[in-house]
């Protein structure tokens, strides 16, 4: 920024220098530097519409990533609820085994007893 405003103070001395040009008769003329569309931009202008640019996109891709991270949190939260449901079928399917095979046991126990 130091280096912008040193660089709009020396435009401004050239800028100076160049309006207050003497003309071919001895008197002072006003010349006009800027062509017709052209306007006078600074350099520390220049800095302050990046930085502004800048913010605008760093606000956007905050955004971006705030509504990716809730996407993804949504994301493992689901996966942890299925998670613990399939922990619990599993325990569910272990206990349908062990009464199978305590059944299973049972029923081959009867039928010893009654041979």
């Amino acid at each position: 920024m130091w280096e912008a405003r040193c660089e709009d103070e020396w435009d401004g001395i050239v800028g100076e220098m160049v309006d207050s040009s003497p003309d071919s008769e001895g008197g002072m003329r006003d010349l006009v530097v800027e062509k017709a569309g052209e306007s006078k931009m600074r350099w520390t202008d220049a800095i302050y519409e990046v930085v502004a640019h800048l913010r605008e996109q760093q606000g956007a891709e905050r955004e971006k990533n705030l509504k990716m991270s809730r996407a993804l949190l949504e994301v493992v939260r689901k996966e942890r609820n299925l998670a613990e449901e399939e922990r619990r079928e599993r325990g569910r399917a272990k206990n349908r085994e062990r009464r199978r095979a305590k059944k299973s046991e049972q029923k081959v126990k009867q039928d010893i007893h009654e041979f």
